[in-house]
């Protein structure tokens, strides 16, 4: 039987914690990959000087505003009323609760998603839920 040769160029991880910052490296990949896509979104409809294209998917879409534009930006849905300046945790939860009230009426499937955990900035919700836009508006 011939002996196995390992390519110098893959990395060999020897337990998941070596894995660990490759994950991180990823999951940072996909973020910026999904905000440049948003913002384009963003920029078709509302211009290129727009105030609401984003830097960071956690802080910028936990506040519900800027996806309820983008949603209105791929959809033509409209905006429903919401909360323009958040400031307390009620206001950013009603405004998210709506832009998941938008969702599946467009018909976008958000079974995952927990409000309270996009309002926290959780970036594997938000993650999923853009990924969740793409498939709806690309496919």
């Amino acid at each position: 039987m011939a002996a196995m040769t390992i390519d110098p160029r893959v990395p060999s991880f020897s337990t998941m914690a070596d894995l660990a910052p490759e994950r991180e490296r990823a999951l940072r990949v996909e973020e910026k990959t999904f905000v440049k896509w948003s913002n384009a979104r963003l920029r078709e409809k509302f211009g290129a000087d727009t105030p609401l294209v984003a830097a960071n998917l956690s802080a910028d879409y936990c506040d519900g505003v800027r996806l309820l534009h983008l949603l209105h930006a791929l959809f033509d849905c409209g905006v429903p009323r919401h909360n323009a300046q958040p400031r307390v945790h009620a206001h950013k939860l009603d405004n998210v609760n709506a832009a998941c009230e938008q969702l599946e009426r467009c018909g976008v499937f958000v079974a995952f998603l927990k409000p309270a955990n996009v309002v926290a900035g959780d970036s594997k919700m938000l993650l999923g839920l853009m990924w969740s836009l793409v498939v709806k508006t690309q496919m």
